[in-house]
């Protein structure tokens, strides 16, 4: 019977399958950093929608629904009496 000799190092072929995976994973860091930069900014943007909501939702709160121009809410500050200095 014959025993065959297997050597303990890496065969050509697994060096070269290891080296393509790394390539293709290093090819693939610029897409990850896009996708988290179009996750970062759809964050913002919902959270900016949310804070432009909630301001017209206390202003409609407090006018009771009723929208102001500039004009009426100088008018109204007119009406108010003068606050007291200390």
């Amino acid at each position: 019977m014959k025993k065959s000799k297997r050597s303990l190092g890496f065969a050509l072929k697994e060096l070269l399958v290891v080296t393509a995976l790394i390539g293709v994973l290093v090819a693939m860091l610029p897409l990850v950093q896009q996708v988290r930069e179009a996750a970062r900014r759809s964050t913002y943007s919902n959270n900016m929608k949310q804070i432009s909501l909630a301001c017209q939702v206390g202003l409609a709160t407090i006018t009771n629904g009723q929208p102001r121009d500039a004009k009426s809410w100088r008018q109204r500050d007119s009406q108010r009496p003068a606050s007291r200095s200390n």
